[in-house]
């Protein structure tokens, strides 16, 4: 007995997946497919039936057993069901023992689009074996259920939706578009604003300059073998680490030591206005001013800097973020798996563009301002982009409903169902 998620129209049917397709599985020797096309799960898109560049058997270094597939079978990738990972093949070839070839007396793209539903998903992601690697077996996704009209419905219904989601695709072309004219716009802001003092060495201060003399002004924080389990509490004293200076956020989600423990730690707080540096990371050197309301411990993975009086701590920021101080920055990292910046290479070597402090107040407005400005716009383009995903969502929902074919395929149809 199959389970009916919803009702369908009177001449559709709920159907369990192994009465209208089943997995061909034919394991081959890539031995003698050196030059046929080798699809992975790493070449399918999540969640949106693209393919992505692929290679062959030969350039993929292939040796063990593959499936071999035909062109119209459905490609459905096993592990990880949650990612959504389905295709129509295009052309024969070999695909990963990880996924599943289908074959369906179906139309291949509407079973694809089925398999791409929240509602699928949900259902495979349940059936998954509970594993270090979940996957699902052919016995859980032969019992997911699938809607199946006449065949000439599932036609329509595939040309119909994917007119829709061309447009949905190219839309989402232009919003990936306007956010990377966005970033570029700005880094070239950025650039502009140090470019005249990057050509004069004498115009460009020192780390010691900066920290007014003081090296205790330029810290990291203390190794994790300064801090045991016990140290950590539910509340006490707030710890930095480099994901809140790359997000510039410095109030959720946050660990804290003890008071006491702390105490002891004095010489890596960071105060409200400090300068905070990524000391390492891919790549390390993101500058952030920390803007906790109270006091907090930077941790081994991040320099605090507390600039003089004669540096203005949102311009240090800019500068530090600028392409010129970045390439300075990746001369002084070091290791390969994860890059770390040489504290006293950082506080020897780096140089930072100097201005007077009203110049570099004044770059600062600018700066602020260009960047505030970025920001708008890019989370307008993400609140679009976010439209967009529940759009597909709704379009996906009424073409698996029967609701999709009552409709004229206009874009002011497809609005509606955004309301849906």
């Amino acid at each position: 007995m199959v389970d009916t998620p919803w009702l369908l129209p009177a001449d559709w049917r709920w159907r369990r997946f192994d009465e209208v397709a089943r997995v061909a599985s034919r394991l081959v020797d890539p031995a003698g497919y050196a030059d046929s096309p080798h699809i992975a799960p790493n070449h399918i898109e999540s969640q949106t039936g693209r393919l992505l560049p692929y290679g062959t058997v030969a350039s993929d270094g292939v040796t063990s057993s593959k499936h071999q597939f035909s062109a119209g079978q459905v490609l459905y990738s096993k592990i990880r069901p949650y990612l959504a990972k389905v295709v129509v093949a295009e052309f024969d070839g070999l695909c990963s023992a990880d996924m599943y070839p289908i074959e369906s007396e179906l139309e291949s793209r509407f079973l694809k689009w089925w398999m791409l539903t929240r509602e699928f998903t949900r259902r495979a992601a349940g059936e998954q074996a509970r594993t270090v690697l979940p996957k699902i077996n052919v016995r859980g996704l032969s019992a997911l259920p699938v809607p199946v009209p006449p065949i000439a419905e599932q036609r329509r219904i595939v040309e119909i939706l994917e007119d829709h989601l061309s447009r949905l695709e190219a839309a989402d072309g232009y919003l990936r578009s306007t956010a990377s004219r966005v970033r570029t716009h700005f880094r070239a802001q950025v650039q502009q604003c140090f470019v005249g003092a990057t050509a004069h060495a004498d115009r460009w201060a020192s780390i010691e300059e900066i920290a007014g003399g003081v090296r205790s002004n330029v810290i990291i924080g203390p190794f994790g073998s300064s801090l045991k389990t016990s140290d950590y509490t539910d509340s006490g004293v707030p710890l930095v680490f480099v994901k809140s200076v790359r997000s510039r956020s410095f109030d959720g989600g946050r660990k804290f030591v003890s008071t006491s423990k702390a105490s002891a730690l004095a010489a890596h707080i960071a105060l409200p206005g400090d300068l905070l540096i990524t000391k390492m990371g891919d790549p390390p050197g993101d500058a952030a001013i920390y803007t906790g309301a109270e006091p907090a411990i930077v941790t081994a993975d991040v320099i605090r800097l507390r600039p003089s009086s004669e540096f203005d701590a949102r311009y240090l920021v800019h500068a530090f973020n600028s392409p010129s101080v970045r390439r300075l920055m990746d001369g002084i990292t070091r290791g390969v798996a994860q890059k770390k910046v040489s504290l006293d290479r950082f506080r020897s070597e780096i140089r930072v563009p100097a201005y007077d402090l009203d110049e570099q107040r004044e770059i600062a407005l600018q700066l602020d301002d260009a960047e505030h400005a970025a920001a708008r716009l890019e989370s307008a383009t993400e609140a679009a982009r976010r439209r967009s995903v529940a759009l597909r969502r709704s379009l996906l929902q009424a073409a698996f409903s029967g609701h999709l074919t009552r409709l004229r395929s206009d874009t002011g149809d497809s609005g509606e169902l955004a309301d849906a």
